[in-house]
């Protein structure tokens, strides 16, 4: 008995544990939609992916409730005889996980339906289940409906990252790859202590207790990487970086003159005279870069109007982009734009005041660096 109370204490801990990384993994994301909010550039998919890990959160909290206060007999014992009160906190706690699985479905569908091409065939999978999972309590069936939405609802936070992942690069690629690898551990961990993963342990061992210590500890852990891959930058801010690109300047650095300008979005609406507009600041920065190559300071970001321009500096030339914020994939698309322009053009770059469509190139090259823009 002192062994049971001493486990059962352990994993008390370890499931409120749980439940506050969880949360915390949520506020992640509602944070992430209020700041866009606040900026009038509101993402649906940050605040439903941020409510599907709270719903989460707390439907693991009813579970631990009904686990460990709604059932005398020990843990591994109940699945024969449950409390009525037991019975509701567990179906309960399933309906919400299963809610906040399919609100989180129909925003990635809906947001991202061009990239996906699934026409909401998930969700209204998702939400047949779902009322399977209500007719069918009691029965047979019920047991591999939920084996079956979980295995569905898994699936969505995994194309979320994927597409993450594909549109992302640098840095914030390797840790969203990270972020997958923590997500499977996290899983593995809380399938572990699942009602059907305690019966299957109970099957393959009578001394399984400790195995569900070690199942919790992967649940905590895994959760712990996913927050830290997760942290420091705005996951689909980032995922959108090419939106953000208007125009791109790579100029002298020590003359300040011109030598390759392209122009990606045709229009900037929140600017009347674009052409104007961008002579105006490729002529700022010419400036800027004469003045602080005198006192040897170099400088990164200028704030034009509503717009940025970010800079970075090669052996010979600076790149420019001209953007509307500043993010982490353009700050690394721009340093390998420099890194390419000087690999392919610094042997004979001295010559490029006789050839004026020497650099012509760079517009291929550009097309491979940033496809698709």
């Amino acid at each position: 008995m002192i062994i049971f109370n001493t486990i059962r204490e352990a994993m008390l801990r370890l499931d409120f544990l749980i439940v506050i990384l969880t949360i915390e993994l949520s506020l992640i994301f509602i944070r992430q939609w209020y700041m866009d909010k606040k900026q009038k550039s509101e993402n649906i998919v940050s605040l439903s992916y941020g409510i599907y890990y709270l719903i989460i959160g707390l439907g693991f909290a009813i579970y631990s409730i009904r686990r460990h206060y709604l059932n005398n007999n020990p843990f591994w014992r109940f699945f024969g005889i449950q409390s009525n009160y037991s019975y509701f906190l567990f179906i309960l706690a399933i309906f919400s996980m299963c809610c906040g699985s399919l609100l989180f479905s129909l925003a990635l569908e809906f947001k991202y339906r061009k990239f996906l091409k699934t026409k909401f065939s998930f969700s209204l999978f998702l939400a047949s289940l779902l009322f399977m999972l209500l007719i069918f309590q009691k029965t047979p069936f019920f047991f591999p409906i939920i084996n079956s939405f979980a295995v569905f609802s898994a699936l969505f936070p995994y194309l979320f990252i994927y597409y993450l992942i594909v549109n992302t690069l640098g840095r914030i690629r390797k840790k969203l790859i990270f972020g997958a690898i923590s997500l499977t551990i996290t899983i593995i961990g809380l399938a572990g202590v699942s009602d059907q993963g305690i019966m299957i342990l109970k099957n393959v061992s009578p001394y399984f207790e400790p195995y569900l210590i070690i199942f919790q500890l992967l649940g905590v852990f895994g959760l712990i990487l996913l927050i830290l891959s997760f942290w420091g930058f705005n996951l689909l801010l980032e995922a959108q970086w090419k939106g953000n690109i208007i125009s791109l300047f790579i100029i002298d650095r020590y003359r300040g003159d011109p030598l390759f300008t392209k122009k990606f979005l045709p229009d900037i609406r929140d600017v009347e005279d674009t052409d104007g507009f961008l002579a105006k600041g490729l002529k700022g920065i010419i400036g800027q870069i004469s003045e602080l190559s005198e006192t040897k300071k170099n400088l990164h970001i200028i704030d034009k109007e509503n717009l940025k321009i970010v800079l970075h500096y090669g052996e010979k030339i600076v790149s420019a982009l001209l953007i509307r914020r500043e993010l982490m994939n353009i700050n690394y698309i721009l340093s390998k734009i420099t890194l390419k322009f000087e690999d392919n053009f610094l042997p004979f770059y001295d010559s490029w005041l006789k050839e004026d469509d020497i650099f012509k190139p760079m517009d291929k090259i550009i097309g491979e660096l940033i496809p698709g823009i």
